[in-house]
């Protein structure tokens, strides 16, 4: 990632963060914002846009999750659950969304457990540290997630997120 594209994506970012964990909302023009900052990444150091397909596989995924989420907590309180009206912020879903034009399919999947895994630690420190921290800032503690794996590629790596890592050696 160039540093020229990561400063406004860590500005969009930091905004994120900041508004969820201050407000307990995002305003939702930054989730496009963010996304045409990614595209128009895309476009200048990929001369071109990511292809469908991969953004196709990205979208089905979370969709997958967030109507597994939804069936499961529909279970669990034996009525239908709309998980954006109790569970899910808009802009967590949207925030979700923006990711798939960010990631390759295997990274989205590996950003997205690990960012999910280390929401519930945080959350889990923050409850101990303040017992009524109750809301979780679900966009804004994985756009910290991101901006952090940025700042940690531009200092230390080239990690390009649009393409898969090599993983034949498991099988």
């Amino acid at each position: 990632m160039l540093p020229v594209f990561s400063l406004p994506i860590l500005i969009v970012l930091g905004f994120i963060t900041y508004e969820d964990f201050k407000f307990r909302a995002v305003t939702w023009y930054l989730f496009p914002l963010l996304a045409l900052i990614i595209l128009i990444e895309d476009i200048v150091v990929y001369t071109t846009a990511m292809s469908l397909h991969v953004f196709v596989i990205n979208f089905l995924f979370i969709i997958v999750q967030l109507i597994a989420v939804t069936l499961y907590l529909s279970i669990k309180n034996k009525k239908w659950v709309w998980i954006w009206e109790q569970y899910l912020g808009l802009g967590d879903i949207l925030f979700l969304l923006v990711l798939c034009l960010f990631f390759s399919p295997v990274n989205l999947v590996v950003f997205y457990i690990s960012s999910l895994l280390l929401t519930v630690i945080a959350v889990l420190l923050l409850r101990k540290i303040y017992p009524s921290f109750v809301i979780i800032p679900l966009a804004g503690l994985q756009s910290g997630c991101l901006a952090a794996l940025i700042i940690i590629d531009l200092l230390v790596s080239t990690m390009n997120y649009k393409v898969d890592p090599d993983i034949s050696f498991l099988f």
